[in-house]
């Protein structure tokens, strides 16, 4: 995978099911995902604006950094970038 993937929650309160199992996923399938689905993947401003949104139309409370196959320091940039780039836009997005 290569980039961090932050899958949303269900609504606070309510118990979430464990991820199916990891399959191969044909590279459509995976685009799709991206531009249409829970894979929230690119620049932090990317990942900001699709995450606020998401927010707003379903009410989640909480989304969740999750790495795919990275190195160590590939996370740790990950949850750098998160902590300090996507999470403030998020923020400014929703006071908005």
């Amino acid at each position: 995978m290569g980039h961090p993937a932050l899958l949303p929650l269900q609504r606070p309160g309510k118990i979430q099911k464990p991820a199916p199992p990891v399959r191969n996923v044909r590279k459509e399938e995976y685009d799709s995902e991206i531009e249409h689905g829970s894979l929230y993947i690119g620049s932090p401003e990317t990942v900001a604006r699709k995450m606020a949104r998401a927010i707003k139309a379903l009410g989640v409370g909480r989304f969740d950094l999750i790495n795919g196959n990275q190195s160590v320091s590939a996370r740790l940039r990950a949850v750098e970038l998160y902590g300090t780039k996507v999470l403030p836009m998020v923020r400014d997005l929703l006071a908005s």
